[in-house]
This record gives structure tokens, sequence and C-alpha cells, in this order.
């Protein structure tokens, strides 16, 4: 099946290399329905409920372990969904879920195509008695009504009801973006659209490959992703984000790790120098990427006291990351 040869050739091959890295994989089942063909429509809550349940099963049997999450629809408003349909949805599949001895996974939703229709699907959600206590993560996707009060809306919303928010899908986001879904929407999750593709250089995909067929295919950076990198690789999971505050020019995203470890992200809009201040005493790496450099490793830095100034500078536009070693 096409699960199952996600699972084979993706999730397992990731799954494997997360937990060596001393980690677990986050794995997000998400359902797609556009309404294009005349079969497998899940529409009907109780219906959608059984789908998921026969999916837990098979998972559960061959490969031993079932989604964390399940987002409930693709961009529902590409389809026939609306909110209380996700709401039913949500509580059908949990009751069900737990009947059969499977712990109710996080859920997320609406996932839709914009920004602003996010909220209106959000309160009709949650308007479904029993959402509340099941619902996890508001999610929306950036291709229309995107801004940074609507984000704010969003993280308010979230606020309010002890939830998280996430950015799943922007063919072409870039850096810039990721920046302002975790400073102003607060976002805990955040992806492009797909790992790897062979393709052009489109911001579907954070990895090219070259020469898919072929006896020695390649595998590339996106240009966007040389930006991504110096978030994702060093904001981890679990990771809380604190208050950091910008100077001209110099907009910081500050986080704990779970280990402990302090990453301020700051994205520049130009070259120049800043100072840092309020790190706990520690040895901390310097990473920057610009349009010509990539992943430049400057020297270590130690601060010895607490609120010792540090100095910063990065050599053009771009992202600069200072982090615990």
């Amino acid at each position: 099946s096409a699960l199952d040869h996600s699972i084979d050739t993706v999730v397992l091959p990731m799954k494997q290399l997360v937990e060596a890295n001393g980690e677990q994989l986050y794995v997000n089942l998400n359902y797609v329905d556009f309404n294009t063909t005349s079969a497998l429509h899940h529409q009907d809550p109780a219906e959608y409920a059984e789908f998921m349940l026969a999916t837990f099963q098979h998972m559960q049997s061959k490969y031993g372990f079932v989604p964390d999450a399940i987002e409930i629809i693709l961009e529902p408003d590409n389809s026939l969904w609306d909110g209380s349909k996700i709401g039913l949805s949500i509580v059908a599949t949990a009751n069900l879920l737990q009947a059969n001895g499977f712990a109710p996974p996080d859920f997320v939703g609406p996932s839709t195509t914009s920004m602003a229709i996010a909220i209106d699907y959000f309160d009709d959600m949650i308007g479904v008695p029993g959402v509340s206590g099941l619902l996890t993560e508001i999610s929306y996707h950036r291709y229309r009504g995107t801004s940074a009060a609507n984000a704010q809306k969003l993280a308010d919303r979230a606020a309010e009801h002890g939830l998280r928010t996430a950015m799943l899908e922007h063919i072409g986001a870039d850096y810039h973006e990721l920046h302002e879904d975790l400073t102003v929407g607060n976002i805990s999750s955040w992806q492009q659209f797909t790992l790897a593709f062979p393709s052009s250089d489109n911001g579907a995909h954070y990895f090219i490959i070259g020469n898919p067929t072929g006896a020695s295919p390649t595998v590339s950076y996106g240009d966007r992703t040389r930006y991504l990198r110096q978030y994702f690789k060093y904001i981890r999971a679990g990771a809380q984000r604190i208050e950091a505050t910008r100077t001209d020019g110099f907009s910081p995203a500050a986080f704990v790790n779970a280990d402990g470890g302090y990453v301020v992200v700051v994205k520049a809009d130009r070259a120049g120098e800043f100072t840092l201040r309020g790190l706990p005493p520690g040895r901390y790496g310097i990473s920057y990427t610009t349009e010509s450099e990539n992943n430049v490793e400057l020297a270590n830095v130690g601060i010895n006291f607490q609120n010792e100034d540090i100095a910063v500078a990065i050599r053009g536009s771009g992202v600069i990351t200072v982090y615990s070693k």
C-alpha cells in the first residue's frame, strides 16, 4: 500500500536516524481528501474513526508503533469538510481508538490553506463538545490570508485554549516566514512541504535529488534550506522559546532546549554587529549563513558571569545562530 511504502522508505529510515541521535521521531498521520474520486471518502465521523482504527491496528501489527498525531484533514477549505465535521471526527476517533486499547493521539487541525480562515475553522471545531480536551495543535498553511496580524490571532486563540500552533505547509516558504511564525505565531511545528524530491529548487523540498534513476544519484541542499538549517539544527524537539528583544536590523528568537542548552537565532536584515546579553555562563558556538557564505563556524566564545555581553557579527543579511556547546 502507499502507506506501507511511505513507512518503509521514509519513516523507518528517519526513525532510525533520529533515535541514533538520542531523540524520538514524531509521526503525524495526515489524512487527504480533495474529493477527486468517487471512493474512499470518510466524511461521516463514525466511518472516519473506523478508518483510523484500521490504520492504527495495521501499523501496530506490522511496525510495532502507531502515529503520535492525527492531522484530521489536509486543507479542508479545498474539500467538503468544515470545522464542525473536523471536530466531530476528532471526538469519534478518540473514542473508538480508546475503546480498542489505543491511547488517544495528539489531534491537529484545521490545516486550512488560509491563515485567516483557520481562525473560523478552529472556532467551529472547538465548539463541538469534547474537542477542547483532545485537540493539541491549531494548524494552518500559508497560501492565503497571510499576515503577522493573523499569526498573532492564531497564537492568541491557542494561548486562550492551552494549545500549540503549527504552520504545516507552504511551498516556497523561507526563513523570513519561519521567523515570523516562531516569534509572532508562536509555532511548535513548521514545514515547507516535503523532505526531498527530484525537481527544481522551488522551495517545496529541503533536499534536491539529482539523477534519481541513475547509478550515482546526488542529494543537495535547496537554497532556502541553507538558512532554515540555522534554526532546525540547533532548536531541538522540546525546546521552549524565551523572551528576546530585537535591535535595529537584527531580530532574535531565543530558546532553551530540553537538555538545558540555550540557542539564539538572529535574523539579520543587513551586515553588522550586535550584542547579546542574558545568556548564562558557558561556552557557545556561533554559526551563520548569508547569500555568499554557507554554515560558517566562527570561533567559540565563553561567558564567564551572568549578564556578560558578547559581540556577534555577520557579513551580510542572513541568519546567525549562537548555541550552547
